[in-house]
């Protein structure tokens, strides 16, 4: 199986878990629904699921290249090696675990403490696939309990194809931002007057919008406002979504509530997003960013 570095030292990792039930992966077109119990935390190219009731236990899961089931069953006849005193191997025969998935149990060392492991491989029919570590330390816990949970993890992935690379950069761009638009005409001319225009939307990461409008008028010495309200319980206005159109344009797809629809080409540039050519400000953070929940 691939290697990569595991924290089975006190495992330090469990106290930064979070509590999150479902983790999507849209770029990667991997799912991952987390087994009742567990709590995860995504590291630098794994995630780690633990559980307080499971000490000195942990679910490591990272992504593998192999592409077929031979390939995993011969990288599992080799002993599981990395540089802290880690070193399993397989103990008995492999199993299949469905079409797409080969298991077996591994004993040996981790972090120089005696282990057991139970160690699936997952193919993934639309790229890389994931690999999942059940290793616990000291006998903390047995095998059998840690292949049910190493089944339930797997049994718990779903694949799908990748998100295009232009769909993953524009939904980093505006997911959890405000996007605003502005603008203001003033003449002195003649009877005078002057008119200003705002609308605002807060794309929210749970796939709510917020829409925020406001303009008014003035000739003379007669004025007028117009304002167009915000909803922002956690359905928002509508939901939201980005789209490739026939000409691979990202397309931003708010569809509101009350059953209309509105759709704007996005355009990045010099630090701005075009929506159908018009200049929109990106705002983060507690002071520029989305109201939402």
């Amino acid at each position: 199986m691939k290697r990569f570095i595991l924290f089975f030292v006190l495992f330090p990792a469990l106290a930064l878990a979070q509590s999150a039930q479902k983790l999507e992966y849209p770029s990667l077109g991997v799912g991952i629904e987390i087994p009742t119990g567990l709590t995860a935390q995504e590291g630098e190219d794994v995630i780690l699921l633990s559980s307080y009731s499971l000490p000195q236990t942990l679910f490591v899961l990272s992504m593998h290249e192999y592409s077929s089931i031979d390939e995993l069953k011969e990288a599992a006849s080799e002993p599981y090696t990395e540089d802290n005193g880690t070193r399993l191997s397989l103990k008995g025969d492999l199993r299949n675990i469905g079409a797409d998935a080969v298991g077996g149990t591994f004993s040996g060392t981790a972090a120089g403490a005696a282990a057991e492991a139970f160690i699936i491989g997952k193919l993934n029919p639309h790229g890389s696939g994931v690999s999942i570590i059940a290793v616990s330390t000291n006998n903390s816990t047995s095998i059998q309990v840690l292949e049910e949970y190493a089944i339930k993890i797997n049994a718990g992935i779903h694949f799908s194809k990748p998100d295009d690379p232009v769909l993953t950069e524009y939904r980093n761009r505006i997911n959890n931002a405000r996007l605003q638009y502005s603008s203001n005409y003033s003449s002195s001319g003649g009877i005078g007057g002057s008119s200003n225009y705002s609308e605002t939307y807060d794309i929210c990461g749970a796939g709510y919008f917020i829409y925020y409008g406001n303009s008014s008028l003035s000739v003379g010495s007669n004025s007028s406002n117009v304002y167009g309200g915000s909803n922002s319980s956690s359905q928002g206005n509508g939901s939201w979504n980005i789209e490739l159109n026939s000409s691979n344009e990202p397309v931003l797809i708010l569809s509101y509530n009350n059953g209309n629809e509105e759709r704007y080409t996005l355009y990045y540039e010099r630090g701005y997003l075009q929506m159908n050519g018009t200049k929109h400000t990106i705002g983060r953070g507690s002071e520029y960013g989305p109201a939402c929940n």
